[in-house]
């Protein structure tokens, strides 16, 4: 069982092709997170409806389910916005076409338990839309950057997301 509480967030606009899987991928993680939210920038799709179907599922493995709707700046500032209203200690970031493999909460959450790191990335599956796949491999850089960090696979604690936030361009 873990000892760490987990949030996770996806925040999504006009997801309704993939979400699903995304929200699947949670359900179904060997180590359940403590909480999960999705975060619609106010989608003009079915994304909402789709995601508010998996409500019963959430409630019977007693985790508790996020479906928040409204107008927001970009991803940025709706992952800002889900840091704040998390209740866990370890917040993970899965993008609603993305899906974690069954372990990857459980992985994180052992090695935070191992050493209280501040953020942790991990390699990705990438599938092209022709089937073909291959790992992207994460590594540490002197600075950390897009090219060698998979933001899907990031869970970072959530104090410092609150005291260092996303830098957005939030238009007026």
């Amino acid at each position: 069982m873990n000892k760490v509480k987990v949030s996770v967030l996806t925040v999504c606009l006009n997801a309704e092709k993939t979400i699903a899987r995304t929200i699947e991928s949670v359900l179904n993680q060997s180590c359940l997170p403590y909480e999960y939210f999705v975060i619609d920038g106010k989608s003009s799709d079915k994304t909402v409806e789709i995601a508010k179907r998996y409500s019963n599922d959430f409630l019977k493995k007693k985790i508790n389910y996020h479906i928040i709707s409204e107008k927001d700046n970009g991803m940025y500032d709706a992952l800002n916005k889900g840091a704040k209203l998390a209740k866990g200690e370890l917040v993970g970031q899965i993008n609603s076409d993305d899906w974690y493999e069954p372990f990857a909460i459980q992985k994180m959450s052992d090695l935070y338990e191992k050493t209280g790191f501040d953020m942790a990335y991990a390699d990705i599956r990438m599938i092209q839309s022709s089937g073909k796949s291959w790992i992207k491999e994460a590594r540490v850089d002197k600075f950390v950057n897009s090219r060698h960090w998979n933001h899907p696979t990031q869970f970072t604690r959530r104090e410092l997301l609150i005291k260092k936030p996303y830098a957005c361009k939030c238009m007026s």
